[in-house]
């Protein structure tokens, strides 16, 4: 289903994404780093291209939003032959980086909503050894909602590549589970840094890869689980240092579906106040500003919602430059 009569405030979510990517702090990235340009991480929120209070409901707005925007940014290199960007202000500067751009996104209702129904959560450990095998009643109702999530989901990883191809970018969809071996829902740093040598190699062929939140097995007792867009965004920053990116991650970028991060849930919550500045403790990562950040306001996410975002910006250790839109208002 296309929701299309969502607005959002084009003109001015392009300036501030343009402004934010093209105006990036290097304060912890080397000079011969900045020299030589890097990978942007660009995490589009589920919630943001979907209504994600309606079961596979696109908002086609906001993803031709995004792909125009990618458009006016990305290297001819990564264009097909007939196309010409649409470069806008300091165009010249993102291409002398040399800035190479993957996509991560979220589910939103493209699968949460089955993943609830189905009872799969996200994890962030590994299976507890011992764990005893699920009765197969119970594993095949598993198997079940893994392979119906995953569907979901790839509906939504089609939709956002197809929609990128259309705008002339050579977009390839990567799916991280039951592709990349030993891949489960807790993720694991062997198959993530294959995941990542994934990304080099299409990134290296002058494609965009577009990877998505996904459904995995998780232990060998019969269990599933979800691998949530965030911590896959943490995984593959973590590769700057590794060997697996010929080139580092510079900059990583949140995109959802409210004006920025709020002291608690704008949307429940009137008096919520914006926070331009939010302090983590360096030595656990604690969240020192006031933020209630307890998890989605969504019914239907089952992947954490801002609490897990706030643990991958502190485990990423980059510079985190937020440009948010909103799907829900008008221009």
């Amino acid at each position: 289903m296309v929701r299309e009569g969502a607005n959002c405030r084009v003109a001015a979510r392009c300036f501030i994404w343009l402004f934010v990517l093209l105006q990036p702090c290097f304060g912890q990235i080397p000079r011969r780093d900045r020299a030589e340009g890097g990978i942007v991480i660009i995490k589009l929120g589920g919630s943001s291209i979907t209504d994600k209070g309606q079961k596979e409901t696109l908002n086609k707005v906001a993803l031709d939003w995004f792909s125009d925007t990618l458009l006016s940014a990305i290297d001819r290199s990564f264009l097909a032959p007939d196309v010409n960007s649409t470069a806008t202000c300091n165009d010249a500067d993102v291409r002398s980086k040399n800035t190479s751009f993957v996509v991560v996104h979220g589910a939103g209702s493209f699968g949460h909503h089955t993943a609830k129904e189905f009872g799969l959560q996200g994890q962030s450990s590994a299976p507890q050894i011992g764990t005893e095998r699920m009765a197969e009643e119970e594993r095949r109702h598993t198997m079940t909602g893994l392979s119906q999530t995953r569907l979901s989901v790839q509906k939504l990883n089609q939709a956002v590549v197809e929609n990128l191809i259309k705008h002339g970018i050579n977009a390839v969809s990567i799916s991280p589970c039951l592709s990349v071996p030993g891949m489960e829902a807790h993720g694991g740093s062997e198959s993530m840094t294959l995941l990542a040598q994934v990304v080099q190699d299409a990134l290296e062929a002058g494609l965009v890869p577009v990877i998505h939140g996904d459904a995995c097995l998780y232990g060998k007792m019969g269990g599933a689980g979800i691998l949530g867009g965030d911590s896959l965004v943490e995984a593959l920053t973590n590769a700057t240092n590794s060997k697996a990116f010929a080139k580092p991650v510079v900059q990583t970028i949140f995109l959802t579906d409210v004006e920025g991060v709020y002291s608690k849930d704008p949307n429940i919550h009137p008096d919520a106040k914006l926070l331009k500045l939010i302090e983590v403790s360096p030595l656990t990562g604690a969240i020192l500003t006031d933020v209630t950040a307890t998890g989605s306001s969504h019914q239907h996410d089952v992947t954490g919602g801002l609490e897990v975002r706030c643990l991958c910006l502190f485990l990423s250790l980059i510079i985190l430059h937020l440009c948010l839109f909103s799907s829900n208002q008008t221009h």
